[in-house]
């Protein structure tokens, strides 16, 4: 985990709870401008365009992030460590669940 203050920028519901605010609250006052945000719609653009030049397959962030935790169950990181590593809770969303769960198998069949 990285130290606080080494971190340029928490997620809005990460904000929230460092404000002892909820959630929804945290993202009303995002919304109004009450808490400063960095809008990453740029972002996601931009890694189209460096894909697509590189010659590389279209993959989203968020495949990347899928990607991501199917090497780590890969190499055998236990899925607790996984979830925090990943900011999510244990269980996971129902659509990857089964694709996660088809690893994890195959990562403990094979220790």
């Amino acid at each position: 985990m990285q130290d606080e203050k080494s971190l340029l920028a928490i997620s809005v519901p990460e904000a929230g709870k460092r404000l002892g605010i909820g959630r929804s609250a945290a993202y009303a006052a995002a919304a109004n401008g009450e808490l400063p945000v960095i809008r990453i719609g740029g972002l996601l653009r931009d890694w189209g365009d460096f894909v697509r030049a590189q010659g590389l397959p279209l993959v989203t962030l968020h495949g990347l992030r899928h990607s991501h935790v199917s090497a780590l169950i890969a190499s055998g990181v236990d899925p607790l460590t996984i979830s925090r590593r990943n900011e999510h809770t244990v269980r996971c969303q129902s659509g990857a669940n089964s694709l996660f769960r088809s690893l994890l198998a195959a990562a403990n069949s094979m220790a």
